[in-house]
């Protein structure tokens, strides 16, 4: 089962469909980084140089060109344009900001390969804007069934809260969406195991992970880790004395419950976003250390296999990993689709540590 990969970023969805069964043949990212951690990792799914990875400059007679596919021969067209458009962090420009309007070239690849199915993904703010989903709609509807649903990471066996928009078209049907493999252990739903924890998934990353070059961490002051020990599991810099706070937490005026908040290892964690080892940027201290997150425990939380290489400075690999989609939710929807197109000979992500 074949796969094109568009925006994609350092792999999570492609991780997961390969996960369910499916082959990436070819990725078009334009973050060089991205394309350096796609080479290193998985050298197979082609991740081009060609028009330094502008969406934009490519045509789908290229890109079957360059596969090795034929009309016909695609099953899964997949990839979210830039979320930040759509954020609810940021200007939010929509699809009249640059960025945005990367959705048209997505529409026009995705008519252009005729997949029998796709996989749009974005952030939750892209409900509030209904252009972007209409023009992806009332392009794609005469020949594809779409459907659009709002997943919770942690409502299939992610061990952190991340709310993303799904859309999955289907040539011809209606598509299915996976089931809810996981639930609130308080009121845990039928079928379903309990949410995995944000300590479960820590304490399973291997010491060598840890000890490898390109997990980064930030080198704090003394200070600072002081501040940190101030903070009980669940708390915020709320619990800080006056003192100790900045300008901007001494006024009242920012609302922010995650800022400088302690983990609850009980728990998934709260969404993973680009600047998760910094724990000035939201509750990114350490569950049981005064510190903040490393590199490797934010792709632990997203599900990145533990094997898995990332190239690039501190920031580079957090973006990385924050803008990346839960490897294990990418393996849900691929199994769902996989199911569909009548193959169910999926693998877990387990099985391709070594792939």
């Amino acid at each position: 089962m074949n796969v094109i990969s568009l925006f994609s970023g350092t792999g999570g969805l492609d991780l997961g469909l390969d996960a369910a069964g499916f082959q990436t043949r070819f990725a078009i990212e334009w973050d060089e980084d991205c394309r350096r951690t796609l080479a290193l990792n998985r050298p197979s799914w082609n991740a081009t140089d060609l028009h330094g990875g502008d969406i934009r400059e490519f045509t789908a007679p290229e890109i079957l060109r360059q596969s090795g596919l034929e009309i016909g021969e695609v099953d899964v067209v997949a990839g979210g344009p830039p979320c930040q458009s759509f954020s609810n962090i940021g200007r939010r420009g929509g699809i009249d900001d640059e960025r945005g309007s990367l959705v048209y070239s997505y529409i026009r690849l995705v008519k252009g390969l005729r997949p029998k199915f796709f996989i749009f993904e974005n952030v939750q703010g892209i409900l509030q804007h209904p252009d972007a989903l209409a023009a992806l709609s009332s392009a794609l509807d005469k020949n594809y069934r779409i459907e659009m649903r709002l997943l919770d990471a942690a409502d299939f066996g992610v061990p952190q809260h991340r709310k993303r928009v799904i859309i999955i078209g289907r040539l011809g049907q209606a598509p299915v969406f996976p089931e809810q493999t996981h639930s609130d252990p308080k009121a845990l739903r039928l079928n379903t195991a309990p949410w995995i924890s944000v300590g479960e998934a820590l304490a399973l990353i291997p010491k060598n992970v840890l000890a490898r070059s390109d997990n980064y961490r930030m080198n704090h002051s003394a200070e600072m880790k002081h501040r940190m020990s101030l903070i009980a599991v669940g708390k915020n810099f709320h619990s800080l004395p006056m003192n100790m706070r900045p300008n901007c937490w001494k006024n009242g005026l920012h609302k922010g419950a995650d800022t400088f908040g302690r983990l609850d290892p009980t728990k998934p964690s709260v969404t993973i976003r680009c600047s998760g080892f910094n724990p000035t940027k939201g509750r990114y201290i350490h569950p049981f250390e005064d510190r903040g997150l490393s590199t490797a425990e934010m792709a632990a939380i997203q599900t990145f296999p533990s094997d898995y290489r990332f190239v690039g400075t501190i920031g580079s690999v957090g973006r990385q990993i924050g803008n990346a989609v839960p490897p294990t939710l990418g393996e849900h929807i691929g199994k769902a689709i996989a199911a569909q197109i009548g193959v169910g000979n999926g693998r877990k992500i387990s099985e391709l540590i070594s792939a």
